[in-house]
């Protein structure tokens, strides 16, 4: 069922002037119809509502006697397609095109789809439309939701919206939401911010504040951290790095990663994941990709960091992946930034300590030498003394 004409307006009411009538969609494309009382998109949209504005239409040109021409390109307005009654038809201060081309559409007192759009469109107008009112009430729920079990609820209710999974994301910050984090993890808290991760990969909004939710949640908590693990945080994690050119998201991504993967005692689990998941050569991609950025090399080099202590495994893929080359490029990059220094040379000190076999590590020594490592040291050391 195509929506009417009151029942959109409700539905799109808060929407800014030019949104589109049917859609909700608000670009600099939008038209304005010849009444001056509603916007569409486009020839869809506007045949698709066309019956149901029909007669205000009429009267509100009828109102202003014909006299408000608009001449500017605001005034542009697709026609409707109405088969072969054009008597009602809207007049139009440009001479677009119809868009009607072929046999003419039955007569309106026969049994067919008069509205001018495919039942299949139709149906894509009431949905996005019920996608609208759905937002709506998932976006009034987080913001009623006064614990973490209400605020979880509401996320899960709407899984689908990546606007509502923004939202909540954001709240798990505020201490009168999720102050009692352990409470937090047990309510869901955590699968609930993963979920929101990997169900939006492609927004920005809902994947930076998944992941800043999820950092807060997981910093000094050795229980969630496991949770985030189960939950599949590390791959989370590892498609933003891929998927996204964002500084913000890939920096939260990182640290993200760097929190989880701390040598706190039985968590090498997690690191092993990360490498096997593809976490280390995504790292040092956004690094070599992003190399003057300083927040994204300061939490990437302390994941790397992380991740090549005592797992061999994770060294070699290190090695592989060119991580002593580009720990040297980052401390060269940001002599300044004392976290990027001391993680860095940490990189290196892991990778120089043996060969992928177990051996004492004399080619990766000698790489670290032919890169610079030694001067960038000294440097580093020369220049945080104190």
């Amino acid at each position: 069922r195509v929506p009417g004409h009151d029942e959109r307006a409700a539905l799109l009411s808060d929407k800014t002037e030019s949104a589109c009538n049917v859609c909700g969609s608000s670009t600099s494309l939008n038209k304005r119809c010849p009444c001056m009382k509603v916007w569409y998109c486009g020839t869809q949209c506007q045949n698709g509502a066309w019956m149901g504005h029909k007669a205000a239409c009429k009267a509100a040109r009828d109102a202003k006697a014909r006299a408000a021409t608009v001449e500017s390109d605001q005034g542009r307005i697709l026609r409707p397609t109405l088969g072969d009654d054009r008597s009602e038809m809207p007049r139009h201060p440009t001479s677009l095109p119809l868009p009607f081309t072929g046999v003419p559409s039955p007569p309106l007192a026969q049994p067919a789809n008069t509205l001018g759009v495919s039942l299949e469109k139709g149906s894509a107008f009431a949905s996005r439309a019920a996608s609208v009112a759905t937002d709506a009430e998932g976006l009034k729920l987080v913001e009623q939701a006064s614990d973490v079990e209400a605020l979880v609820k509401a996320m899960r209710k709407h899984v689908g919206s990546p606007s509502v999974q923004e939202q909540a994301c954001l709240r798990f910050q505020l201490k009168s939401i999720a102050g009692d984090r352990d409470r937090a993890g047990r309510a869901g808290a955590i699968e609930a911010l993963v979920a929101a991760s990997h169900g939006h990969s492609g927004c920005e909004g809902a994947q930076l504040s998944a992941f800043q939710g999820l950092r807060y949640m997981i910093i000094g908590m050795a229980a969630n951290v496991s949770r985030a693990g189960n939950a599949g945080a590390v791959e989370a994690v590892v498609s933003a790095l891929h998927g996204h050119e964002s500084e913000d998201v890939l920096e939260q991504a990182c640290n993200v990663l760097r929190t989880m993967t701390l040598c706190n005692e039985g968590n090498a689990w997690i690191r092993t994941r990360a490498g096997n998941a593809g976490a280390i050569e995504a790292l040092l991609a956004v690094m070599r990709k992003h190399v003057t950025s300083e927040r994204v090399h300061m939490h990437a080099c302390g994941a790397v960091y992380n991740l090549t202590i005592s797992i061999i495994k994770n060294e070699i893929r290190a090695k592989n992946a060119g991580a002593i080359e580009l720990a040297v490029v980052a401390m060269r990059r940001h002599p300044g930034l004392i976290a990027v220094q001391v993680n860095a040379c940490g990189i290196i000190v892991n990778l120089t300590l043996r060969d992928g076999d177990g051996r004492e590590g004399a080619e990766n020594i000698a790489r670290a030498v032919n890169a610079g490592a030694i001067e960038a040291v000294v440097a580093a050391m020369r220049a945080h003394m104190g």
